[in-house]
């Protein structure tokens, strides 16, 4: 359940249950999405912070569901209709790169 309510089952398009969602992302090859990143976000209490490569397109901030009181972000890319890559920042700058 999403913090305004909403349940998390609206967001796993093409699946009819729980089951068959986790059934193909426990698959070889499979993508992760942004359920599978608030999922982890909660497993490792930590925020995912998420850089979009569209220009037009905010930055977006995966928070787990409880108070975190201290944490180092994991910060992802997310190249447009592809997929989540890593990144790691920029020797003496506040920019990321691909790792």
């Amino acid at each position: 359940m999403q913090p305004d309510g909403t349940a998390l089952f609206h967001f796993i398009n093409g699946h009819h249950s729980w089951a068959d969602y986790l059934t193909d992302m426990g698959q070889d090859g499979t993508w992760g999405d942004h359920v599978i990143l608030y999922a982890a976000a909660n497993c490792f209490d930590t925020f995912i912070n998420v850089i979009s490569s569209q220009s037009d397109h905010c930055d977006l901030t995966i928070k787990p569901d409880h108070h975190v009181i201290s944490t180092k972000p994991l910060v992802l890319g997310h190249v447009h209709e592809v997929h989540y890559v890593s990144l790691k920042p920029r020797q003496g700058k506040i920019q990321w790169q691909l790792c």
